[in-house]
């Protein structure tokens, strides 16, 4: 059944893209819109350069011109500032890489059977486009995530997807 739902961005920031219009269909976790906010901006930054463990929300909150304090305005704690940088790459993976688009991801590569349609390339650099502008959130994950909820998320996709294709 149909459900509106009012969407509130996590910080304050400027709308750059919005990739659905009203009416169109969404799956849970999809990305509706990118936002810059200054705030997420500086604690990228801090989490690319210092890893989560050693990332400060003092830095973060200097970099993006806050008061410490200022940073509890939009999140409660380091955690659950990094969770919200790196969830719309998780949102990403969990669209992208399941069922119908992961076996068109596989015949462009060659891993099975391939026809190679128009449709199956379209779907594949659609797929890549959207890894590159997730770059940095996908680098955060995979290799800055230590000492976060995350840390072993790359060793769970790697297990999720070779137990799939034994």
């Amino acid at each position: 059944s149909d459900v509106v739902a009012h969407v509130v961005p996590r910080a304050a920031g400027i709308v750059r893209e919005v990739m659905k219009s009203q009416g169109d269909k969404v799956k849970a976790g999809e990305i509706l819109a990118w936002i810059e906010s200054d705030e997420l901006a500086a604690a990228k930054l801090e989490f690319l350069e210092n890893g989560y463990e050693k990332a400060s929300l003092r830095r973060i909150a200097k970099r993006a011109s806050l008061s410490k304090g200022g940073i509890y305005t939009y999140f409660n704690n380091k955690n659950e500032l990094f969770c919200s940088i790196v969830e719309p790459a998780m949102s990403y993976l969990s669209n992208t890489m399941s069922g119908e688009a992961e076996e068109k991801y596989l015949k462009y590569y060659g891993v099975i059977d391939s026809d190679l349609s128009a449709e199956s390339i379209k779907s594949f650099l659609e797929f890549i486009s959207g890894l590159l502008i997730l770059k940095k959130e996908f680098r955060l994950l995979f290799f800055n995530s230590s000492g976060s909820q995350y840390a072993d998320y790359r060793e769970k996709i790697y297990r999720m997807y070779t137990d799939r294709h034994r």
